[in-house]
């Protein structure tokens, strides 16, 4: 078992990967035998907080032969949680704990606990977790899926801070996990290989708004994740009277292009929209759509090997006009077999698919 987000759990409807991995846990560690027993989906930091208070009240009240891995994320959560956790180690639990950064002096008494780590939002011992084997067997895993420039950072309440999770007392998980946990304190786990993003075509207009920075911002953690890059897809440029590219040699231009070329064009909005993706540490290029309507711009995805579409949520219920010109989600759910990703205003996602439709 892989306990790290893959690039086919990027892949899948849940952009998060969280709930594919969890399926493939199931189903790998499951095998022929029965059901997974005691298996809850979490999604709510409240419950989060909750199930690991009682598995460190239910540990601290039978410390006999009691064990429990934790993941901090970072050493700065030890050290807010540092009361608690020495009362557990005074009560004879034997500890394990995880997260990025070294111990300061003044935590001396955790160095054979604390396992450093680098830094990887994939991997699970990375993530906020409890697991124990004694005195009950139970393993809590919260994958933090907020932006890769705040994961880690603040507490659950901080701006932006979102997790998905489960908790399960069944020892087919329970198990492996902290096998897992011991290898990567020993130095023996593989290292995780990061998911690669691919190419991420992220929809914009040379009129900037609100709503398409987000997206663009949304599509920048994706690439910076995995290490792809964002092509911007312009739809403002198509019109049916005239090209948006220069007269001269018009089809040289038809390409992914750059920020020279958008100075060139006089679209200095659009330089500066790639200019922003770049200082990020982000590759972008833009393509001026010629023609109006979703089947263009999958042309566009099937010519440039995409990986993955962005588009506001608003354009699952396009307006009569963008409808008449082509903007309709199914047109372009019938022509490119690409993840299709809707982006709220907020900045959370979900994949398109039939049941976004069928809720229009």
């Amino acid at each position: 078992m892989e306990w790290s987000i893959t690039a086919d759990d990027l892949a899948s409807r849940d952009v998060t990967g969280v709930e594919s991995l969890i399926t493939r846990m199931e189903r790998e560690l499951r095998g022929t035998g029965p059901p997974i027993e005691g298996f809850r989906f979490l999604n709510s930091t409240t419950q989060m907080l909750e199930f690991s208070r009682e598995i460190e009240t239910e540990v601290q009240a039978n410390p006999t032969d009691a064990d429990l891995y934790v993941g901090f994320q970072k050493v700065d959560k030890l050290q807010g949680e540092l009361r608690r956790y020495r009362r557990l180690q005074q009560a004879g639990v034997r500890l394990a704990a995880y997260g990025e950064g070294s111990l300061p002096e003044t935590l001396t008494d955790f160095e054979d606990l604390w396992t450093p780590l680098s830094r990887n939002i994939h991997a699970l011992e990375n993530q906020w977790f409890l697991v124990s084997s004694s005195p009950s067997p139970i393993a809590f895993v919260g994958w933090e899926i907020s932006s890769k420039s705040v994961f880690g950072i603040g507490g659950l309440s901080a701006p932006g801070k979102e997790f998905k999770g489960f908790v399960t007392d069944d020892r087919r998980i329970v198990h492996p996990i902290i096998a897992h946990l011991e290898s990567v304190r020993a130095g023996t786990a593989p290292a995780p290989e990061p998911p690669h993003a691919g190419r991420i075509m992220a929809v914009t207009i040379v009129d900037d708004s609100p709503e398409y920075a987000v997206l663009r911002s949304r599509a920048a953690d994706l690439a910076e994740e995995g290490g792809g890059e964002v092509v911007l897809f312009e739809l403002s440029a198509a019109s049916y009277l005239v090209s948006p590219y220069p007269e001269e040699n018009r089809r040289k231009w038809v390409r992914v292009l750059g920020e020279r070329e958008m100075l060139i064009f006089g679209r200095a909005s659009l330089a500066r929209q790639l200019e922003c993706l770049r200082s990020r540490g982000v590759g972008a290029g833009i393509i001026l759509s010629t023609a109006h309507g979703f089947r263009h711009l999958a042309e566009w995805v099937e010519r440039e090997n995409i990986s993955m579409i962005l588009i506001p949520a608003s354009m699952a219920n396009p307006s009569l006009l963008d409808r008449l010109r082509g903007y309709r989600l199914d047109g372009l759910l019938e022509h490119t077999d690409r993840p299709v990703m809707l982006v709220e205003p907020g900045g959370s996602m979900r994949r398109a698919g039939r049941s976004t439709l069928d809720n229009c």
